[in-house]
């Protein structure tokens, strides 16, 4: 029995309210759902590979150089994630127009990365959009922030690999090859990237859909800062796979070019094979074929440190993902859901 203080147009509207209160409640705990279950496919992975690897375990953890070397490079390493975070932010709010937070950023970052561990790696990209989007209807905004931040991530990583094998004269059959795949990918994502162009394309797409197109397109600026982000982050991260091979071997300058550039490529080509979980296998083949051709390390060598770089980039996105897993569970309201505003 309604009160008499209570109109009928108050009861009317509180239905919709709380009707969304449920919608907020279910939405946050399939975010937990997802994030965990991420985070225990990664747990399983990285203990598979721990197993698998176990003799090149025991050689880091018994050689001193390898042993100081493996923190300083997941120091090096997270900087680079922190980075990639914060550019998906900007990168978000530049073609939806709803602004994010930083640390909000390296969150969604951090728990959808893992999704690249899951063969097709389409789970990342479309978990991305999902925990990004505040409702259905900017469902299409966030697909378009998702595929343009790809390409330019894409066209930083060619042109960084091309630039430093070119730039470390070294000449091998995989210089020539990266060379011209590399100068492919980075040319026909900045083709595509190109504000204008991306907008029209993503557009056209949706029409098709039926659905309506996207008013805003990024601009250039933006869009360059964010390219010149991601090389940034491709830096930080060759140069966590430099420190450990440092650790070894003494390195000279244009070796430690061509294998920035090795690093690079061997990053770039695993994102393509789809069914290699986060390129797994991908990466280590070019890294293994890279460092026999470059350097005179011994086959034991080359495998412990290729494995010892795989290590560093796994442990750290587990890293990452269990910081703002734990921080969300610290920070969570205990009569809600997680709240958007506060991660």
């Amino acid at each position: 029995m309604r009160r008499d203080s209570e109109s009928p147009r108050d009861s009317i509207e509180a239905r919709p309210m709380a009707d969304m209160s449920e919608k907020q409640i279910r939405r946050a705990r399939i975010k937990r759902i997802a994030g965990l279950i991420f985070a225990g496919l990664v747990v399983l992975f990285f203990s598979a590979y721990l197993v698998r690897h176990r003799d090149q375990v025991v050689s880091i953890a018994t050689r001193r150089e390898l042993a100081l070397a493996f923190p300083v490079a997941c120091i090096c390493a997270f900087f680079g994630y922190l980075l990639r975070g914060a550019l998906w932010a900007l990168l978000r709010r530049e073609v939806t127009g709803l602004p994010m937070h930083a640390w909000r950023g390296f969150h969604i970052t951090s728990v959808t990365g893992m999704g690249r561990y899951i063969p097709g790696k389409v789970w990342s990209f479309a978990g991305k959009a999902y925990l990004s989007s505040e409702s259905p209807e900017d469902m299409p905004g966030h697909v378009a922030a998702v595929l343009l931040d790809n390409l330019l991530f894409l066209a930083a990583f060619g042109f960084y690999g091309v630039a430093l094998f070119l730039a470390s004269g070294e000449s091998t059959a995989i210089l020539g090859t990266y060379s011209v795949a590399g100068t492919a990918a980075m040319a026909s994502a900045l083709i595509v990237a190109e504000p204008h162009i991306f907008m029209r394309l993503f557009n056209l797409a949706l029409r098709i859909a039926k659905y309506p197109p996207l008013e805003r397109t990024p601009r250039y600026g933006m869009v360059t800062l964010i390219l010149l982000g991601n090389m940034a982050a491709a830096t930080v991260w060759a140069a966590s796979f430099l420190i450990m091979v440092r650790a070894l071997i003494p390195l000279g300058l244009g070796s430690a070019v061509f294998l920035a550039g090795l690093f690079c490529a061997g990053w770039l080509l695993g994102f393509f094979v789809l069914i290699a979980p986060a390129g797994v296998g991908v990466r280590e083949g070019i890294l293994i074929l890279g460092l026999q051709q470059a350097t005179t390390m011994s086959s034991a060598e080359i495998v412990t440190v290729v494995v010892a770089a795989r290590f560093v980039s796994t442990f750290v996105e587990l890293a990452c993902a269990g910081i703002v897993l734990i921080v969300a569970a610290v920070r969570q309201s205990p009569k809600g859901p997680l709240k958007e505003s506060s991660v």
